[in-house]
């Protein structure tokens, strides 16, 4: 396992299962310091976007998730992530559709919780649009 992904991890489990999203952010952030951006998965620019987002940060989150979907464009959980974010702006409910589309096309990437979460934002924003 590389630094990045030890940082990743830990990251990871101090912003979900500790509680401390700040510390998170700045450890993350420090790696993103530390190396070259470019090198950096897919999967560590969901727990960015993840982290920013719990600390209020979206348009960071966002920023976070789109570059990750560069890196990873298969990936589920960065699809669910991105469109749920935009979701709540009604003028981007196609997009943030379709993001959640390919999430749920990747269920099997997705806990149960996401992926019902995806299919029922995707409902929600059907149901807008026929309105």
């Amino acid at each position: 396992m590389c630094s990045s992904d030890l940082v990743n991890n830990k990251a990871w489990v101090m912003h979900s299962s500790l509680g401390q999203s700040r510390q998170a952010l700045e450890l993350a952030q420090g790696l993103v310091k530390r190396v070259d951006a470019s090198s950096l998965p897919g999967e560590f620019y969901d727990t960015m976007g993840s982290i920013q987002e719990a600390v209020g940060q979206t348009v960071d989150a966002e920023q976070s998730y789109m570059e990750g979907l560069k890196r990873s464009p298969d990936l589920a959980v960065l699809h669910y992530h991105y469109g749920k974010l935009i979701a709540a702006d009604k003028a981007r409910g196609g997009r943030a559709k379709d993001h959640l589309s390919k999430a749920i096309a990747g269920r099997d990437q997705l806990t149960p919780v996401m992926a019902d979460d995806a299919v029922r934002l995707v409902q929600q924003i059907t149901d807008a649009d026929s309105q």
